[in-house]
């Protein structure tokens, strides 16, 4: 039996729960040790048991708000306000030596504490620095966070342009501070912040939603888990027409409104969910359902025609296994790289920096209207989406299984190297 921490730093969202909750299971199931330390306790209310039963921890917190590090009061653009990973994790505060150091040194004093034999991180780029001086360690998470190692974190959008000199001055910040922080605790240093990334890694989207495929030498694994791929289409069901019955899950925004006024003549039902919506919103749609409280999406995706959302890899990957077709209005980065890719794919439409400012409201609506109009003048849309979904189901398999064993084989190398010591 091993001891894991599986840790999670920076980020929102329920996303990163859907990540820890199954390998924390399995190991368990495994008979593993296994011990986590969460960003968000609070996250831990809507999770199943076994991610609570055990020793549950709050991982060192960053004090400041950023694309990674949770949401921003107020409405947030829907396009990218950054263009590299590292844009957002200085947005995080990460850039700060002294920060870094503090964080790293609790990490530190967590893995001491547990005796762990191997830490897994995901969205925890201070979690893998503490490792490298204590325990093997394991990286895993969408492929954003994952960039490859040995190289100049490269635009999410355009991996061709090289990086704009704001983007690689701040890069050089964050490689100063991780390899300022790697020294003080006994480390050799980095070269580039990416070596940070030169462990075992695991990618948990899908190769084509992955921004760094094309970089990669070993495809991305895919999903931990397909929860509902064999039952989302069922046999023989047809596509339907675009506007039959759509799902919109979307946050407030300047976008909200304008968007669901184009989207309401359009459909004959709607099922719409907005996170933190106030109380009192009025729908004066009579087609249209309110939900207040979330849906269980993937298991009702065959109902729907189509997704209107802003990019979250799971809802995407989900609605890709479904054969749903998408229509993505993304908050940030790594969505957008979500809603391009989906877009390249020809199974969904996307647009990206719908702008927000009072001022530019007759230009956010035209936009806005012009997107819908494409999106359901798509006449074949529906039937490239549910081929590329038939596909998919057939050649993806779960790669749960596949991380776990690879934690195995970490410790067991771990382990090797340690007699070899003595």
């Amino acid at each position: 039996m091993a001891k894991f921490l599986v840790g999670w730093e920076l980020g929102s969202e329920r996303g990163h729960i859907a990540l820890l909750e199954p390998i924390v299971e399995a190991l368990r199931g495994r008979g593993h040790e296994v011990a986590v330390a969460v960003k968000d306790l609070g996250a831990l209310s809507g999770s199943r048991n076994g991610l609570r039963n055990g020793r549950v921890f709050q991982a060192p917190v960053w004090p400041t708000s950023g694309p990674t590090s949770g949401p921003t009061p107020g409405p947030q653009p829907p396009g990218p306000t950054s263009q590299t990973l590292g844009d957002d994790l200085a947005a995080a505060g990460l850039c700060a030596e002294e920060a870094v150091q503090l964080r790293a040194r609790a990490w530190v004093d967590l893995i001491d504490l547990l005796g762990v034999d191997a830490v897994l991180a995901e969205a925890a780029p201070t979690l893998l620095l503490a490792a490298r001086t204590r325990c093997p360690a394991i990286a895993f998470g969408t492929a954003y966070g994952l960039p490859p190692a040995g190289q100049a974190l490269p635009p999410i959008l355009d991996l061709r342009r090289p990086p704009t000199e704001a983007s690689a001055a701040r890069e050089a910040a964050l490689c100063r501070a991780f390899d300022s922080a790697d020294r003080s605790l006994g480390g050799k240093g980095l070269r580039w912040f990416s070596d940070l990334f030169a462990v075992p890694a695991w990618v948990c989207n899908l190769k084509e939603l992955d921004p760094y495929a094309s970089l990669r030498s070993v495809a991305a694994p895919g999903p931990l888990q397909i929860r509902h791929a064999d039952a989302a289409t069922p046999g023989g069901r047809q596509p339907a027409a675009l506007g039959e019955k759509v799902f919109v899950y979307l946050k407030p925004s300047p976008v909200l409104p304008t968007l669901m006024d184009a989207l309401a003549p359009r459909c004959r039902q709607l099922e719409v969910f907005i996170a933190n919506a106030p109380a009192d919103l009025h729908n004066p749609f009579p087609q249209v359902t309110l939900h207040r409280a979330p849906i269980d999406v993937p298991r009702r995706l065959h109902e729907f025609s189509a997704v209107v959302h802003f990019g979250g890899l799971n809802l995407t990957a989900e609605a890709l296994f479904a054969g749903v077709p998408q229509l993505i209005l993304p908050h940030h980065l790594e969505q957008s790289a979500t809603g391009l890719a989906v877009q390249q794919l020809g199974v969904g439409h996307c647009r990206l920096n719908i702008p927000l400012e009072h001022d530019r409201e007759a230009e956010r609506l035209a936009l806005i209207a012009d997107l819908v109009k494409e999106f359901f003048a798509d006449a074949s849309l529906p039937d490239r989406a549910a081929e590329f979904g038939a596909a998919l189901r057939a050649r993806q398999k779960p790669s749960l299984q596949g991380l776990v064993s690879l934690c195995e084989e970490v410790v067991a190398r771990g382990g090797d190297r340690q007699r070899s010591l003595n």
